[in-house]
């Protein structure tokens, strides 16, 4: 009596196509969760900097128009330090950056307050006077952020 073979289970070459199909996808699967993980760490690190930059650039405009003056820099001059003349003058405001690349204000006076996150550095801020002597204060301020996107506007001071 002849005996049948076997059909049930796998041949060894069927289990090692298996395996390395397996084997495939799992890496597949591992490298594109590690991408969008990738990815999403990159978007919220650079969403991060954009509401800096706005929120920088939004404060610094509503303080130059309020301000009585520009003490610093002068009339056609540049620097890395903004001193406005407040209408009260305990209110007297100066904006420059750490050696750490934060903004920081100091008012009337008194201790530096961060308004950067140490996570976001800033780099080359400049407050440019663009009137010329006599004229109404028109303040160009620019910065590079920790990812090298610049930044930039002109304030003009209202008389």
């Amino acid at each position: 009596m002849k005996l049948m073979p076997s059909k049930r289970g796998f041949t060894l070459i069927e289990f090692v196509i298996y395996i390395g199909i397996l084997a495939l996808i799992a890496t597949s699967l591992t490298y594109f969760s590690l991408n969008v993980s990738l990815t999403a760490d990159k978007n919220h690190r650079l969403a991060d900097v954009q509401w800096h930059r706005r929120f920088l650039l939004d404060l610094l405009s509503q303080k130059i128009r309020q301000a009585a003056a520009v003490t610093a820099p002068a009339a056609g001059a540049s620097g890395s330090t903004l001193a406005l003349d407040m209408p009260a003058p305990a209110a007297d405001l100066e904006f420059s950056f750490t050696a750490a690349g934060v903004m920081v204000v100091r008012a009337g006076g008194g201790p530096p307050i961060n308004l950067s996150a140490p996570a976001v550095k800033i780099t080359n801020l400049n407050f440019t006077n663009l009137a010329a002597a006599g004229e109404r204060d028109h303040i160009q301020v620019s910065f590079i952020l920790a990812n090298d996107q610049p930044a930039e506007t002109s304030v003009s001071r209202r008389p």
